[in-house]
């Protein structure tokens, strides 16, 4: 039975304006809440994306004020704000409007609200090319809305298909001929909605690799697709040949590495650090590019602050010596080594996993030196940054004997000679 208190009524097309009550339910030539959407005589997709917009960007805000890595920004906007979204992009195609102001919203929340250092169609890749896998939400959204084409194209027995082939037969005889018949109706002229699915799909199927509908495909395989049309995938250039990222990230998005850790190498190899040389030069918020480093005179670009600087090479020479000792004896440092963190892939594993944990806790540290140097007047100087390099590689070490098997552990650290186990007790060695 109807709880007729509860129902209510929408006059719509020739109607919308009609005065009467037919059922004495609550009638509206307006508008109605129905399965989470707003539905009536509006603009429903910019209404309902209004909506959507301010929950996603509250679910930013909420996550705004906490100190967040790259990694930690994207599981935010992947998995909790991304989601007040989804189900308003299978139904409705966002607005342009709308969208603009929730990338706006979404990279502001990246990047702190500063500026932004690193093209988007970069940072959408996924770490194995150069991003971080942030979703790219406009392509989701068109993902999303354009999948049920599939259930029109080969589920015959679904209720709903045989409507939708009315609207969408002339244009799907296209992929697949077998659906048209003659003794079926067809409509020559499609409502709005199937006119946007039809731009959709013809868009998608101009990315895919075939050209041609795969009436198997899933929301994912259509992203990629569109994702890989407009990548901006980077590449470094040493010694006059160019070097792909996936080598870059092997060492950058080494799985050893804590988040911060990331966040800095990824920020150097991509030569995206907020330098002097590119704050005066490039958009000129300062006046002068030298380092800001005390006694040093040098143009601060990414591979000065990094690598040129002198009170860096003597961090570097220090690192390289401990490297020798305690990793490798023949090991020699060198600049692709420091800004891209790519080394010989011939290398063993645990050598490679303990030289690019230091090379990063060393990244790190100068970095950080540079802007107490520039913000706080605090110079640092390689004696100084030494010990601090050394606490960070000892409290991993313990960190790691409390958490690790005994196993994990020994290949980790132990062959490297950092560290051993007697009695169950951790020995440190430097």
């Amino acid at each position: 039975m109807l709880n007729l208190d509860k129902c209510e009524g929408l006059w719509l097309g020739k109607w919308r304006n009609r005065p009467d009550t037919p059922v004495q339910i609550k009638w509206t030539s307006g508008s109605i809440r129905l399965l989470g959407g707003v539905f009536g005589n509006i603009d429903m997709p910019l209404t309902n994306w209004k909506e959507g917009k301010r929950k996603f960007v509250e679910t930013l805000q909420g996550w705004g004020a906490r100190s967040l890595s790259f990694t930690g920004k994207v599981t935010v906007a992947n998995s909790l704000a991304t989601a007040k979204l989804w189900y308003l992009a299978s139904v409705f195609t966002p607005p342009d409007s709308v969208m603009k102001e929730i990338n706006t919203a979404l990279f502001a929340f990246f990047w702190d609200k500063k500026r932004e250092m690193i093209s988007r169609n970069t940072i959408y890749l996924p770490p194995e090319k150069g991003g971080w896998g942030l979703i790219d939400i406009a392509k989701k959204a068109k993902c999303l809305y354009s999948r049920p084409f599939s259930d029109i194209m080969s589920q015959e027995d679904l209720p709903w298909v045989q409507l939708a082939r009315y609207w969408l037969g002339i244009f799907i005889r296209r992929f697949d001929p077998s659906t048209w018949s003659n003794n079926m109706p067809h409509s020559p002229n499609a409502p709005p909605h199937y006119k946007a699915l039809q731009s959709l799909v013809s868009e998608l199927v101009e990315a895919s690799p075939s050209k041609k509908w795969d009436p198997g495909c899933t929301t994912r395989s259509l992203y990629d697709s569109l994702l890989k049309k407009d990548a901006h995938i980077p590449s470094v250039c040493l010694n006059k040949r160019s070097v792909p990222w996936p080598l870059t990230f092997q060492s950058v998005q080494h799985p050893l590495l804590e988040n911060r850790l990331k966040d800095t190498a990824w920020l150097v190899a991509h030569h995206a650090l907020k330098t002097n040389a590119l704050l005066c030069s490039n958009w000129g918020y300062i006046r002068s590019g030298t380092c800001p480093r005390q006694n040093c005179k040098g143009h601060e670009t990414v591979e000065h602050a990094m690598w040129y600087c002198s009170e860096v090479l003597l961090t570097w020479t220090w690192v390289e010596g401990f490297l020798r000792r305690w990793v490798m004896s023949d090991f020699r440092i060198n600049k692709q080594m420091v800004i891209y963190g790519i080394l010989p892939p011939s290398w063993k594993k645990c050598k490679i996993d303990a030289i690019t944990y230091t090379l990063a806790v060393a990244r790190k540290r100068i970095w950080s030196s540079r802007c107490e140097a520039l913000f706080d007047k605090t110079f640092s100087t390689h004696v100084e940054m030494v010990p601090y390099i050394k606490e960070c590689l000892r409290s991993r070490i313990k960190l790691d004997f409390v958490r690790l098997n005994e196993t994990t552990f020994m290949s980790l650290w132990c062959s490297v000679q950092w560290a051993r186990v007697d009695g169950g007790k951790l020995r440190l060695r430097f």
